[in-house]
């Protein structure tokens, strides 16, 4: 959904906030096409944990009746590339105000993007991008 508010962004002529970890390198997104995340969820639908599932999930001696997925791309971009790309579609130079990421409180270590090998190794999902 980033390419679209940003696009807009662009066409506006708004400036974009694009995070930074102070040595050049922006944050990194997945982009997944949306009929892998369908897929994703219908075939988790077939992996409704049991209460004898408890060791599968981690930690606790109780297991959940529920999991969480993190469906999405292995590969993620960095947005500042993507917006090079978003440059190029509109005709437009975008104004960009590169912030480092840890005047946020936030480390880019911290920022999650999808990691998702539980579900490629029990077959719920695998990104064809």
């Amino acid at each position: 959904m980033a390419y679209f508010f940003f696009t807009d962004m662009i066409l506006k002529g708004q400036t974009l906030k694009i995070f930074t970890d102070g040595d050049g390198n922006s944050l990194g997104r997945d982009f997944t096409y949306i009929d892998d995340i369908v897929q994703g969820v219908m075939k988790s639908l077939d992996h409704i944990p049991l209460r004898e599932d408890s060791n599968d999930v981690g930690t606790s001696e109780k297991a959940s009746l529920f999991r969480i997925y993190n469906l999405g791309n292995t590969q993620p971009v960095q947005v500042k590339e993507m917006v090079d790309i978003l440059e190029g579609e509109v005709g437009m130079k975008a104004l960009r105000n590169y912030t480092r990421l840890d005047n946020t409180g936030t480390h880019m270590q911290d920022v999650v993007v999808s990691g998702f090998e539980w579900c490629r190794l029990h077959g719920v999902f695998n990104a064809k991008c």
